[in-house]
């Protein structure tokens, strides 16, 4: 008799640890820009990186879409100063692909390390990292892809063209009309953002006979899952290939690939932090130089 397929929880409590763990990682990583930020800030010197963003905050406003991003970063920047510890608790506790920036102001503020350490370890590796892990196992278990898709066509159903068109039209407007509030600060993003779903779920349902999105979704999803399939199950479909053709998939291979992906990014993380480290030093020992031969004189 075979075993039950794992349910749910268990694919859940199988994956929540090392999960974590990444997201402790991830916030490990975040700590250069802070320490080069810090002290440059204790030392009273200038911290360029810091200063070439306070410099484009600080540009005229044009009402372009590129405001808005700078809109976000204002508001991201007093946020952080008011609310210190669960200022940064918060941006760390969702995607945020600007969070160097948090990094930089609160070393330019002085916030203690530790602070903005556990602050971060907390939102990026308890609170995003486990929701990210709920989500991505629900999708991926073979219930939950089902369940996905059915809700996928049942939302789908409801974009035809008579209400699609009209909704994507008022949502573009809206965004339109927003970004050129400064007080609004993430909403335009976010009206965009919908207005672009509106969009796609209306030409999904308008060609879902044609092109079966969601028959192309299910495909994909399948592509993505045998990415995780067990070493049997990937010997038993090298057998059918020769010798040479198993080789060649075995270097590109979707997990052969993401492999070499995540490897490069490792790589190019260290030489980042070594580099800002020797730059920050460099930095130091020509200030020293230039006083010690100007205060010759």
């Amino acid at each position: 008799r075979g075993t039950a397929p794992p349910t749910f929880i268990d694919l859940l409590y199988a994956v929540m640890f090392p999960v974590m763990v990444w997201g402790v990682g991830t916030a490990m990583g975040e700590l250069p820009p802070y320490l080069v930020s810090y002290s440059a800030a204790q030392a009273g010197q200038k911290d360029e990186e810091y200063e070439e963003l306070m410099g484009s905050l600080s540009e005229p406003v044009t009402h372009s879409w590129w405001d808005v991003i700078k809109n976000m970063e204002r508001w991201m920047v007093s946020f952080l100063k008011q609310n210190g510890f669960w200022g940064v608790l918060l941006m760390a506790s969702y995607p945020n692909a600007m969070f160097d920036m948090c990094g930089l102001c609160c070393g330019h503020f002085m916030m203690p390390l530790w602070s903005f350490l556990i602050a971060t370890m907390i939102g990026k590796g308890f609170v995003k990292a486990p929701l990210q892990a709920v989500a991505f196992t629900y999708i991926f278990s073979s219930g939950g892809r089902d369940g996905f898709l059915e809700l996928c066509k049942q939302l789908l159903s409801y974009f035809q063209w008579y209400i699609g068109i009209p909704l994507t039209l008022l949502c573009g407007f809206t965004a339109h009309t927003m970004r050129k509030k400064e007080n609004y600060i993430l909403l335009p993003v976010v009206m965009m953002v919908v207005t672009a779903i509106v969009f796609a779920a209306t030409v999904g349902e308008e060609f879902q006979e044609v092109f079966d999105v969601t028959g192309k979704m299910k495909t994909g999803l399948n592509k993505v899952l045998s990415f995780c399939d067990p070493p049997e199950a990937i010997a038993a479909r090298n057998t059918k290939l020769t010798n040479k053709e198993a080789s060649m998939l075995d270097y590109l291979s979707p997990k052969a690939l993401f492999s070499g992906f995540v490897t490069t990014l490792i790589f190019y993380f260290a030489q980042d932090m070594i580099t800002k480290f020797a730059q920050h030093r460099l930095d130091e020992q020509q200030r020293s130089v230039l006083e010690k031969q100007f205060g010759r004189r």
